[in-house]
Order: structure tokens, then C-alpha cells, then sequence
């Protein structure tokens, strides 16, 4: 295992294949009971989201004490059919959303 500056958190090597993990953390997470899916970076820039941007295989989402292991191509997938019967929020940064 090996991390990497790409914004891959692991590569995991096995003899048939490479899997490339992201690692997310949210603290809100375990008090909403809701995990966040970011689409939009940068409302002022119009940049990307990691669930478009990244090239990961996986995301490994911690939640409070809970580890969930998401299948991040199915995750884009389920997105692009379910997303208007998903709720949409912003969080405030500094100077951007």
C-alpha cells in the first residue's frame, strides 16, 4: 500500500489488478446521519466535485466511528438516475460555497 499526492489516498496492488481509494472524512456526518457527496467544489469557480473528478475506484467515507467502502463508479452511476430525488445543499467557505 502506498499513498499518493493525486488525490488518491491508496493504491492497494494485487496480482490482477490496481485499486485506487479516496479517503473522505465529515464530521457533520455523524450528527446528521447523512453523508456528503461533493458535486460542485467551488460554486465561484465553477470547479468540479470529487464525485466527478476523482479517479478513484473507491471511496472510503468515514462516518463517526463507521467505515463505509463505496464503490465510487456505481456511486456516480446511482447519482446521475436518483439525483433528483436527492437533497442538495451547500456549505459556507470562505468566500465560496
Amino acid at each position: 500500500m502506498q499513498t499518493n499526492k493525486s488525490g488518491i489516498d491508496f493504491i492497494i496492488n494485487s496480482k490482477s489488478k490496481k485499486i485506487l481509494i479516496e479517503v473522505k472524512t465529515d464530521t457533520q456526518s455523524s450528527i446528521t446521519g447523512n453523508i456528503f457527496i461533493e458535486t460542485v467544489s467551488n460554486d465561484k469557480t465553477g470547479a468540479i466535485g470529487w464525485l466527478h473528478k476523482s479517479r478513484a475506484d473507491y471511496v472510503a467515507y468515514l462516518v463517526g466511528e463507521y467505515f463505509l467502502l463505496i464503490d465510487l463508479p456505481k456511486l456516480r452511476g446511482f447519482i446521475l438516475n436518483n439525483g433528483g430525488n436527492l437533497r442538495e445543499r451547500s456549505c459556507n467557505n470562505d468566500g465560496y460555497k
